[in-house]
């Protein structure tokens, strides 16, 4: 009876510092199926690891999440001198995913750093040899070709580039008034075109039709009848014998 006691209380011991040190020693880790894991065994590597949930001893084992879906990375207020010698600011936005988590592991400690920094080597090497105005009409290709430049440079890090966009161009603040004049200047003067071209055709519609009525007489009594039936135009007699017919809304306006 005695021994069954002394059993008893050892055997409840024993799951108590169970219950105590089981959370500490096994892990439970889930890997979806976004992610890949990598295995480890005491400090080397053993595996990577697909999508499932997997136990192991924390003490002999450890599992590490990547995550391989499409991430964005910004590079803010990137300051680049053109060509001309200009400063302006530009905010880079850059697409890419992690294709080999081994990889990345091994030789990226701090990914996002080392990315930025290729990210402004391309940016600049792209704008720098630019003047602003030819930066400022780039051709819708310019983003693909650095997107090609990155990837380059990044080639066997375990990640793809996937697109570089470049976002909030920043202009001097004299730059911008004077670019905001220009835009208006340019405004008026296709305005004021446009009025010549007008008063041009309806001189050419007038010069067109004085030539016709001399050749033709009958046509000329024709139009003027029309005029005089329909009672909405004004018809002037000049002392020179010439006639004008104008309408009466044109004469109001």
């Amino acid at each position: 009876m005695n021994e069954w006691v002394v059993f008893s209380a050892f055997l409840l011991v024993m799951i108590l510092i169970i219950s105590r040190l089981a959370p500490r020693l096994i892990t439970v880790t889930v890997v979806h199926d976004f992610e890949a894991g990598i295995l480890y065994r005491k400090g080397r590597f053993a595996a990577v690891l697909p999508a499932g949930r997997y136990v192991c001893f924390e003490t002999f084992s450890s599992i590490l999440r990547y995550d391989l879906r499409t991430k964005d990375l910004y590079v803010p207020n990137l300051q680049i001198i053109t060509k001309d010698k200009i400063a302006i600011k530009v905010t880079v936005k850059i697409l890419f995913r992690v294709t080999d988590p081994l990889i990345v592991q091994n030789l990226s400690f701090y990914l996002d750093d080392e990315l930025r920094n290729y990210a402004e080597a391309v940016v600049f090497a792209a704008i720098a040899p630019l003047t602003l105005d030819e930066f400022l009409e780039r051709p819708t290709d310019m983003d693909a070709s650095m997107v090609k430049s990155l990837a380059e440079k990044t080639h066997g890090l375990g990640f793809e580039i996937k697109n570089v966009i470049l976002r909030d161009v920043i202009l001097p603040a004299n730059l911008k008034r004077a670019y905001a004049g220009l835009l208006e200047a340019k405004k008026e003067a296709l305005k004021k075109l446009e009025q010549a071209r007008g008063e041009q055709a309806v001189l050419r519609n007038l010069a067109n039709s004085s030539v016709l009525y001399d050749k033709n007489p009958a046509l000329f009594k024709a139009r003027l009848l029309q005029a005089l039936s329909s009672g909405q135009n004004s018809i002037v007699f000049n002392a020179d014998g010439a006639v004008t017919i104008t309408p009466q809304s044109t004469l109001h306006d």
